[in-house]
């Protein structure tokens, strides 16, 4: 799945009951399950993609160890779908209450 800067997104995994306590201390800030952020950055490295969010900032760390420098803690992408927002449109109910004519029961 493809992401992009400003899309917003939900979290669908608790990273905070998944990871060990290497992931805790390099990455303290994480997202929540059934909460909604902001894309900031998306990046591809050896074929996982993961990005960062608006909403949570972590420190650099310095060395990954894959050769690719000092760089914030990303989340992968797996780990979100996107927002699906649905406009509300409420011109229903203003018809349920919106004033009647009386009517005029018949006799049987």
């Amino acid at each position: 799945m493809t992401f992009h800067i400003g899309q917003r997104v939900v979290c669908i995994t608790d990273m905070h009951e998944d990871y060990g306590s290497h992931w805790a201390l390099c990455c303290p800030n994480r997202p929540r399950k059934g909460e909604v952020y902001t894309i900031r950055g998306t990046e591809t490295i050896m074929d996982v993609t993961g990005c960062w969010l608006e909403e949570i900032v972590n420190p650099i760390k310095e060395n990954w160890g894959c050769g690719c420098g000092p760089r914030e803690p990303g989340f992968l992408v797996e780990n979100f779908r996107p927002l699906i927002e649905r406009k509300t449109d409420i011109s229903a109910f203003h018809e349920l209450l919106a004033p009647t004519s009386p009517r005029v029961l018949e006799d049987v």
